[in-house]
């Protein structure tokens, strides 16, 4: 993830991640179920990966104020900075969240002041983005089609 001003980069092969997904139940494995009864599923948009992009590079600083490279920083981001940056509603972007955190995309802690919730964490799962990537996942994407090209830059 490089840094550079106002803007961040997407690694060329997130990508690849848009598409149909089944929403899966960490509890049980299966795929969950929509309110009509039918299989759901999850469809992970250009929008999702710059949301995802974005939470990273809150996670990581530029290279040179960082010679290990590991995660250093924090995403502590509200829904409204998200919203505000994505042009989108504050419940989108809480959809989003909760959609990427049930793909197992976004782990999310929060510190708490006794039942207040006082500040929230954002991390990227590495491990599950590889996984798929590398077709290991046994949930993989529904749809395999070539999606169109965005443009890798964000702002």
């Amino acid at each position: 993830m490089i840094l550079k001003g106002n803007f961040t980069q997407i690694p060329d092969e997130w990508i690849k991640l848009c598409g149909k997904y089944p929403s899966i139940n960490k509890e049980t494995g299966e795929i969950n179920k929509d309110n009509k009864g039918n299989d759901k599923y999850i469809n992970v948009s250009h929008t999702y990966i710059m949301l995802l992009a974005k939470i990273e590079s809150f996670n990581f600083a530029k290279q040179s104020e960082s010679t290990s490279g590991y995660r250093i920083g924090k995403c502590t981001a509200s829904n409204a900075y998200f919203a505000d940056w994505l042009k989108v509603s504050k419940g989108t972007i809480n959809n989003m969240l909760c959609d990427l955190y049930e793909l197992g995309w976004v782990s999310c802690f929060n510190k708490k002041e006794g039942k207040q919730i006082v500040q929230r964490f954002l991390y990227v799962n590495h491990e599950a983005l590889d996984n798929i990537l590398s077709k290991e996942d046994e949930h993989q994407m529904v749809n395999d089609s070539p999606n169109d090209v965005y443009p890798y830059t964000i702002w």
